[in-house]
């Protein structure tokens, strides 16, 4: 994944550009979504929700969190990470369970 982001920072208008530039391969053959808000958000958040990404805020743009200060370009994503069933600490998007009940469409 990290070869997609092409040392750009993962901020979020870079993964939706990879998430745009990427959704034939992401959505189900038929309900690609031509339209930016409804399919996206819901599958940002159900990512987000399932911890397969995080959100963070570099600390010293950490004092904007709550205002209207905060950038959109200063949100950076990460890969969740989660313990499995194993005991072992891993990337969240490796574990089968983390995606039960995500929905592509």
């Amino acid at each position: 994944m990290a070869d997609r982001f092409n040392d750009a920072p993962p901020t979020f208008e870079t993964v939706l550009k990879l998430c745009k530039t990427n959704k034939k391969l992401i959505y189900v053959k038929g309900k690609v979504p031509k339209q930016l808000a409804g399919q996206y958000h819901g599958l940002f958040l159900q990512l987000l929700a399932n911890g397969i990404f995080e959100l963070t805020v570099d600390e010293k743009d950490a004092k904007n969190i709550g205002t209207n200060k905060l950038l959109g370009k200063k949100i950076v994503f990460k890969l969740g990470r989660r313990v499995n069933a194993n005991g072992i600490m891993g990337l969240a998007l490796m574990q089968d369970s983390t995606w039960a009940g995500i929905s592509y469409y």
